[in-house]
C-alpha cells in the first residue's frame, strides 16, 4: 500500500490458530473530526449510513444492470406478437439507460467515494429514470392500458429492499419514479391523439394502474422510515462501555477486532473482543486474559501498546490497542516483492528488540509470522515496527494450563513454526528465533522458507532438511554474512540458533552497522 493512501488497520493482531475464518483484510476509514457538544457521534452515524447507502446502492445498480438488458426479449416479443411496431425505439430505451447504470456503478466504486449530495443524484438518475423509461415504454405498447405499468411497482419494490432510508430521502429518487409514470403516459396520450383519453374503460384501468403505484410508494415509504429508524438504533446502541464500536475491520477465531471512539477523548482506538461464543469457554476466557497480561507487561516501543481492559456486565470481554496507519509485512511483500537486505534486516531487527523483552521478562510469543510485523511510521522512520498479537503467547516462568496445552492442539503457523513446536514439543525463546529468521527470509527471498500449508507438510520438509538459502530465490546477492544470521536462525537444532531474541539483535545490529551508511530503499 502506498504511504499516501489513508487506511486505518487494527493492532494487537487475530487469533488464527482456533478453527474459524481469518481476519479481513484492511478496510478503508476515515478518522473521526472532533467537534463540541458531541456533533462527533451524530457525524459518526452519518458518515457509517452514507457509507453502508453507497455500497446497497452499487449493489442495487449491478443486479438491475443484469436484468434490465434480458427484457429486451420481453420487447422482441411484444412488438412481434402483441402490438406490431418498429423494435429499435425500444433497443435504444434500453441501451441508453443501460449506459446510465453502468456508468453511475462506476462511479459508485471509485475512491474517494460520492458525496450525500451526488449519491442522491445517482439515485434519482437511476430508480426515477428506470420508472421514466418503463413509462415511455408504456407510452409504445398499449398507452394507458400497457401492461409494463406493473414495471413501475417492480421499480419501486427492488429499491425499498435495497435502500430502505428516511421517508424524505426515498420521496426524492422514488417519488419521482411514480410520478414519471402518469405525467408520461397521459402526455403520450395526448401528443399521440390516443382515443383512450375519452375511453372510460382505458382511463378505469389506467386509474387502478395509478392507484396500485402511489399505494407501493406510501407503503415503501412508511416501511423503509421503520426499517431506517430500528437500524439507526442499532448503530446508536453498539458500544462497550466507554467505547462506541465504529466498524469491524478484522475477525480470527477467538475475537474480533473493530475500530472504535471513545468520545470523552476524542480518539480512535482498536478493540479486539472475545467472541461472544468463546466467552462461554473457560479455556478462551484464560487464553484471552493471557494475551492481555503478556502484552501489558510489555511497553517496549515496537510492541503494540493496550490502553484498557474489562468485561461488560452482559460478559463481553475486551481490550482497547493503539490504532495504526500502515500494513503488515505480508501485504508490503504480496505487493512489493523481495525487499532490498538492509531494509528486511532493519524490520526484523525492531521486531527482534520487541521480542527480547518479551523474553526477558519470559514470555514466549509463539506466532512470529509477517502479519504479526506490522509497519507504520514513527517520527522520521517509514519503517517503524510494532510486533501484534500475543494470543498464544507462553509464560515460562509458569505451567500453561491443561485445557491450553491438550493433545492435538498446536499454536502458531506452519510456514513460519519451528520445527520443535511443529512436533508439538516444549518450546523456548529459540522457537521465537527461529520465527524471525523465517520472517527475515519471507522478506528478503519474498516466499517463507518451506511452502506448507499443513503440519505434516511442513514437518516432513523440516525432516528433508534444511531450507534452501534465500539467495537461491532472488536474481541478485544477498550478502553472505546476512544469509549466514538467516540460515543459523533456521537451524532445525534449537541449541544451535541464538538462545534468545537478544542475541539476534547484536546479530542484525552488527550486521547492520557494518555493511553500510544508509538503509537500502525501495521508491
Amino acid at each position: 500500500m502506498a504511504r499516501g493512501a489513508e487506511r486505518a488497520v487494527p493492532v494487537g493482531g487475530l487469533d488464527t490458530t482456533m478453527p474459524g475464518p481469518t481476519p479481513s483484510d484492511p478496510i478503508q476509514v476515515r478518522s473521526l473530526s472532533p467537534t463540541p457538544d458531541g456533533l462527533d457521534l451524530e457525524q459518526a452515524l452519518e458518515r457509517e449510513e452514507h457509507i453502508a447507502n453507497t455500497l446497497r446502492l452499487r449493489k442495487a445498480l449491478v443486479a438491475g444492470g443484469a436484468l434490465w438488458p434480458a427484457f429486451l426479449v420481453v420487447d422482441l416479443a411484444m412488438v412481434r406478437f402483441v402490438t406490431p411496431q418498429p423494435f429499435l425505439r425500444f433497443l435504444v430505451v434500453r441501451l441508453v439507460l443501460w449506459a446510465v447504470l453502468l456508468g453511475s456503478v462506476w462511479l459508485l466504486g471509485r475512491k474517494p467515494g460520492p458525496s450525500p449530495r451526488i449519491l442522491l443524484l445517482i439515485d434519482i438518475a437511476c430508480f426515477g429514470g428506470t420508472c421514466a423509461a418503463i413509462a415511455v415504454l408504456c407510452t409504445w405498447l398499449g398507452g394507458l392500458i400497457s401492461p409494463y405499468a406493473g414495471g413501475v411497482t417492480v421499480v419501486l419494490v427492488c429499491r425499498a429492499s435495497f435502500m430502505a432510508d428516511r421517508w424524505r430521502r426515498a420521496l426524492w429518487s422514488a417519488g419521482i419514479g411514480a410520478a414519471s409514470y402518469p405525467l408520461i403516459v397521459i402526455g403520450g396520450a395526448i401528443l399521440q391523439g390516443s382515443d383512450q383519453l375519452t375511453d372510460p374503460a382505458a382511463l378505469t384501468l389506467f386509474g387502478l394502474y395509478d392507484a396500485l403505484i402511489l399505494s407501493t410508494l406510501a407503503f415503501l415509504l412508511f416501511g423503509g422510515q421503520a426499517v431506517w429508524a430500528l437500524r439507526r438504533q442499532v448503530f446508536e446502541a453498539r458500544g462497550i462501555g466507554r467505547y462506541r464500536l465504529e466498524r469491524r475491520i478484522g475477525r480470527g477465531g477467538m475475537g474480533e477486532v473493530w475500530i472504535a471512539h471513545h468520545g470523552g477523548l476524542k480518539r480512535n482506538v482498536a478493540m479486539k473482543i472475545l467472541r461472544p461464543e468463546r466467552s462461554r469457554d473457560p479455556a478462551m476466557v484464560r487464553r484471552f486474559e493471557r494475551e492481555v497480561q503478556a502484552t501489558t507487561e510489555l511497553n517496549h516501543p515496537n510492541t503494540v501498546r493496550v490502553f484498557d481492559y474489562g468485561v461488560t456486565e452482559d460478559g463481553v470481554w475486551y481490550y482497547v490497542m493503539e490504532l495504526l496507519e500502515g500494513e503488515d509485512l505480508a501485504r508490503l511483500v504480496s505487493l512489493r516483492g523481495h525487499l532490498p537486505p538492509r531494509r528486511a534486516a532493519n524490520i526484523v531487527l525492531q521486531a527482534s528488540r520487541a521480542l527480547a523483552e518479551a523474553h526477558d521478562r519470559g514470555i514466549i510469543h509463539r506466532d512470529i509470522k509477517p502479519a504479526n510485523v506490522f509497519i507504520t511510521s514513527g517520527g522520521d522512520d517509514r519503517d517503524f515496527v510494532k510486533v501484534l498479537d500475543f494470543g498464544i503467547a507462553k509464560l515460562t516462568n509458569e505451567q500453561l494450563d491443561a485445557t491450553l496445552t491438550q493433545t492435538g492442539w498446536i499454536g502458531g503457523t506452519p510456514a513460519f513454526m519451528s520445527p520443535e513446536a511443529a512436533r508439538g514439543e516444549e518450546t523456548s525463546p529459540r522457537a521465537d528465533v527461529y520465527g524471525l529468521g523465517a520472517v527475515l527470509y519471507f522478506a528478503v527471498a519474498g516466499r517463507p522458507p518451506y511452502k506448507s500449508d499443513a503440519l505434516h507438510q511442513l514437518v516432513s520438509a523440516q525432516l528433508a532438511g534444511p531450507p534452501l538459502r534465500p539467495s537461491e530465490h532472488r536474481d541478485d546477492s544477498i550478502p553472505a554474512s546476512l544469509e549466514t544470521i538467516i540460515m543459523r536462525c533456521l537451524d532445525p537444532d534449537p541449541a544451535a540458533r541464538f538462545a534468545h531474541a537478544g542475541e539476534l539483535v547484536s546479530a542484525l545490529d552488527g550486521w547492520l552497522s557494518t555493511s553500510g551508511d544508509s538503509l537500502d530503499r525501495e521508491s
